[in-house]
């Protein structure tokens, strides 16, 4: 794949052609500059792949996984309540067809988790009373294999399970004192096992691995570690002062935090629930903790990004954004916008929080959490992206694709970029 690397106004190691004819060069030259000043000092491929296109309907949805992208056909009605939905699923990064079949859910799909080779856990709310539930479907047959209330927070392929709760999700008996956390098998649906949780009672899986392994279970007083693949608690420890009502459970990489403004902070290794530190200071205000070279990157209630020093809980440094930061290879990458109008990308000292670079016109493409930073920048006046990844480093940018006729509705892969198009197909390009 061709690239060409840019900077602020900078042009480095672009692409070389063969000559074109003397007589053409004034107007190459003169376009060539143009590009640069339309991308803020980009410069775009010499030969940008084409995209494959998948078919599409109005009124379709797009759901992309990190390995297949599903259009879900607009409904129709199959019974009460039930509706009926044309279901096409591509595998990337080539975009090759997969399956196609109708299925069944009880109201509109807003997620689709592969499960195995063959079986999708499919979530859908039911717009008349808002009831959310878990499909297992055979995406080669579409037949539904089991149904249960609630969300899917995680699959474990390799124990065969999926971890499903109905904690803060509406339920036909809207019964919101009591929650569950269930462990199922993927095949039927059926409990392993099961965590109750009353009022006030918080659970979250681990953060740090695809598969969840643990499940961290904060009640009065006191923390719990679970094995996800057959309920054995693995680890339990005190946390004095903390009420659960009151209280933050975080996974932070492989660790994780319990936070209270009586108790204060506690972290532990993640696992066996090994202690690490004890702060006086709660946390609250603050929430999707990451962590960024030994301090904890946080969001604020006021809109800013700020630094915390694990160690007391004291705020070393915040900075306004724009409703969205991220962490990459040592420095905080925020958004803002200049002149109240154009994209702007800030980069920031985690440490300190000092701004160490800007760059005009790119604005973040959604993509994998900790993988490469994904750009995007809007020909403005033209229906022209531009597609390109930051060098969190140097904060320059390599463009990657570019594209025409797109609804806006992009989203990076671990392998591709799929794009919704503005006649409602979708078009894939392949990362390798």
């Amino acid at each position: 794949m061709a690239e060409a690397l840019i900077d602020l106004g900078r042009v480095e190691d672009a692409p070389v052609e063969p000559p074109p004819p003397r007589s053409w060069r004034p107007v190459l030259a003169a376009a060539g500059a143009l590009l640069l000043v339309l991308l803020g000092g980009a410069a775009a491929p010499v030969h940008p792949p084409a995209p494959a296109i998948l078919p599409g309907a109005l009124g379709d949805q797009l759901i992309v996984t990190d390995e297949t992208v599903f259009v879900v056909g607009a409904a129709s009605e199959s019974g009460e309540a039930v509706r009926s939905h044309p279901l096409h699923a591509y595998a990337l990064p080539g975009a090759r067809p997969v399956s196609a079949s109708t299925i069944a859910v009880p109201g509109v799909i807003f997620s689709i988790q592969p499960a195995g080779p063959d079986l999708l856990l499919i979530s859908a709310r039911n717009e008349a009373d808002n009831v959310v539930t878990v499909i297992a479907v055979r995406p080669s047959t579409g037949e539904t294999l089991w149904r249960r209330a609630g969300i899917t927070v995680g699959v474990s392929e390799t124990a065969g399970v999926a971890v499903i709760t109905t904690d803060g999700v509406p339920r036909s008996d809207d019964e919101y004192a009591v929650s569950y956390w269930h462990v199922v098998d993927l095949e039927t649906g059926t409990s392993r096992w099961s965590v109750r949780l009353a009022s006030g009672e918080q659970a979250v899986t681990d953060g740090a691995v695809r598969e969840p392994r643990r499940l961290y279970v904060l009640r009065t007083g006191r923390l719990s570690a679970y094995d996800v693949r057959n309920g054995r608690v693995v680890a339990q420890v005190p946390v004095p002062g903390i009420a659960p009502g009151e209280a933050a459970l975080w996974p932070v990489g492989d660790r994780v935090l319990v936070t209270g403004e009586e108790g204060g902070t506690y972290t532990f290794q993640g696992d066996e629930l090994t202690p690490v530190s004890h702060v006086a200071r709660g946390m609250s205000g603050y929430f999707a903790p990451a962590e960024c070279d030994g301090l904890l990157c946080v969001y604020t209630e006021t809109n800013r990004v700020a630094g915390l020093d694990p160690e007391t809980g004291a705020e070393t440094w915040s900075a306004p954004f724009d409703g969205f930061a991220a962490y990459r290879d040592g420095a905080v990458i925020s958004t803002a916008t200049a002149d109240g109008t154009r994209p702007r990308l800030l980069k920031s000292d985690p440490v300190t929080g000092r701004r160490l670079a800007e760059l005009d016109g790119w604005s973040p493409v959604p993509g994998t959490a900790s993988g490469p930073f994904y750009v995007q920048h809007v020909q403005l006046g033209a229906d022209r992206y531009w597609f390109g990844v930051v060098d969190p480093v140097t904060f320059r940018v390599a463009v990657l694709f570019s594209g025409e006729h797109l609804a806006g509705d992009c989203r990076f892969t671990e392998t591709a970029l799929v794009c919704r198009r503005i006649d409602a197909s979708v078009g894939v390009w392949p990362l390798r």
